[in-house]
């Protein structure tokens, strides 16, 4: 990786891992390009017709390799999003447990206040003995 000059300033040139030469031509397979800083570029679509120069094979070769890449994102993504989707099933069990615990408490705690409070009513008042 080696540095350019644009402006007067100096900026990172990216390094072309998995780039690829077909018939003198660099060719960029579908990885991404890190740069020093960690940061990522995805290339950009080419909207252009494959040159003549290239073999049936070599473009056989490419589309097979793009079509690898896509599948293994494709793989990747749906594993991420079935594992955010158990991990949210589990949560919302733990909530709905959480939730019954709590009710069965707060049934228990209104029964015995409506408990004592029965009781109170049905004891004798001796307010006159607490007076004196």
């Amino acid at each position: 990786m080696g540095k350019e000059k644009v402006n007067g300033k100096k900026n990172q040139i990216p390094s072309q891992e998995g780039a690829i030469k077909l018939d003198g031509h660099s060719r960029n397979k579908g990885t991404t390009t890190t740069y020093r800083s960690g940061t990522e570029y995805q290339p950009k679509r080419i909207d252009r017709e494959v040159d003549d120069r290239v073999g049936r094979a070599s473009i056989y070769w490419i589309i097979g390799g793009i079509l690898g890449l896509f599948r293994e994102a494709m793989k990747d993504a749906i594993d991420y999003v079935d594992t955010h989707g158990e991990l949210l099933e589990q949560r919302l069990e733990e909530h709905k447990q959480k939730k019954a615990n709590l009710l069965d408490k707060f049934t228990a705690l209104e029964t015995e206040i409506i408990h004592l409070l029965e009781q109170v009513k049905d004891h004798p008042d001796n307010s006159h003995l607490e007076e004196e």
